[in-house]
């Protein structure tokens, strides 16, 4: 690793609050512009910005993972180090993410919408990563916590111990995620291997203990926050749920530009199928009528794309819905189906499905945007070799199919529609 100063963004986690604070939004709304332009509202705070800047930009004129030459220069210049005895960027943008006061965070939206844009767009990471502090932060981590500043990981413990010593009262985290950035192609230290938490990253206390004298170890699980933390970057003025135009996925469910397949989004508001019926896997479905249909990206995902034909070919899966609500639709689009926690069932153990939307529609809760309410159902293949099959006179509501287990159902989409 290049000879430097240790980097402290990787060490800074005690410097998050224990209190929790306000949601940070406001910086979606400011125009996405260039890194000098959205640079100049802090420039004054910054040594030698212009220059800082200048190197950031032409170490990024050949981005990877499809990033604007700005955005990924945003991501280089935040993992630059300043020379002492200035504060580098990374260490008064967290400063003032976790801050109390959010209006603190003004000056800093044109970076910050920049910055998080282009996060965004790199793809999610699933992994087992590290983090240390110097310290005993053990006694703060009971039940759960939201880590507010961008939150530098390494990839494994010998690196983060490289960091954080080897001696000394010191305590690492070790955190499985599943929305860590791997940011090192776009970083001034490429060595590192930096895996960046998002701002606003939600987490559960799995365990802790001391394996060693002064040697702490608190195990995380990256969640689902119970609210919206930080507001997406991708703010859309037009896109209207309200006038029932064209929506952004993102904006309302929480869900990551990456997990999205917008090419294969369908807006079926205004079609009526006049109750007929379609067939995949060999069983009959409804389709969305009156609902606005997104894409789940899943290409690629699983060991063939069989399951997702449309010609009742074999290997096909069957088209099923899932009424639900908001706040898990992000959990479900990155993590699968998961049912290990529920104890009663209606009928058989499973995950419970119907063949026709409006049936998922009576287990939907609804969720305000723009003023108006809105019903959220989730769209499935599901493997139509295991599935159990609940007739609508004993359910009363419509047929229900049950899949036995979460491999046996994969989410590909999800549907919204205005309450009437």
């Amino acid at each position: 690793m290049a000879e430097r100063i240790v980097p402290e963004r990787f060490l800074d986690a005690g410097e998050e609050p224990e209190q929790t604070l306000t949601p940070i939004h406001g910086y979606e709304k400011v125009p996405l512009v260039s890194l000098k332009e959205a640079i100049e509202p802090i420039k004054s705070l910054l040594y030698n910005a212009d220059i800082m800047v200048e190197i950031a930009k032409r170490n990024s004129r050949k981005p990877a993972d499809d990033l604007t030459s700005d955005e990924s220069a945003a991501i280089h210049l935040y993992t630059m180090q300043w020379p002492q005895p200035n504060e580098s960027l990374y260490t008064l943008l967290n400063k003032n993410l976790r801050s109390k006061n959010r209006e603190t965070l003004v000056s800093w939206f044109c970076f910050l919408k920049l910055f998080l844009t282009a996060l965004y767009k790199l793809p999610s990471i699933k992994s087992t990563i590290w983090r240390g502090v110097r310290g005993n932060l053990s006694s703060q981590y009971d039940a759960d916590q939201i880590w507010w500043g961008a939150s530098s990981c390494t990839e494994t413990m010998k690196t983060m111990e490289a960091f954080v010593g080897t001696s000394g009262v010191r305590t690492l985290f070790t955190i499985e995620c599943i929305n860590g950035r791997s940011i090192s192609a776009h970083s001034y230290f490429k060595d590192e291997n930096e895996i960046l938490l998002m701002p606003g990253s939600y987490f559960k206390v799995v365990d802790k203990w001391s394996p060693a004298k002064d040697l702490y170890i608190i195990h995380l699980r990256e969640m689902t926050p119970p609210f919206l933390t930080v507001a997406s970057p991708f703010y859309t003025p037009s896109a209207s749920a309200t006038s029932q135009g064209p929506m952004n996925s993102n904006d309302i469910l929480l869900l990551d530009e990456n997990l999205c397949d917008k090419q294969y989004d369908k807006d079926f508001t205004n079609i009526d199928d006049k109750g007929k019926s379609f067939t995949r896997g060999g069983l009959e479905y409804r389709r969305p009528c009156g609902w606005k249909r997104f894409a789940i990206k899943v290409v690629g995902k699983y060991e063939n794309e069989i399951w997702l034909g449309s010609d009742n070919s074999p290997g096909e899966w069957a088209v099923s819905y899932h009424g639900t609500k908001q706040d898990t639709v992000r959990s479900i689009a990155q993590t699968g189906y998961d049912f290990t926690n529920k104890k009663r069932f209606l009928f058989e153990r499973g995950i419970y499905t119907t063949p026709n939307i409006n049936t998922a529609k009576l287990y939907a809760s609804t969720f305000t945007y723009n003023g108006e309410e809105y019903y959220v159902v989730l769209q499935n293949r599901v493997n139509p070799e295991t599935l159990i099959k609940i007739d609508c006179s004993k359910t009363g509501d419509g047929d229900f199919w049950i899949s036995p287990s979460p491999d046996d159902i994969r989410l590909y989409g999800y549907c919204i529609m205005k309450k009437s």
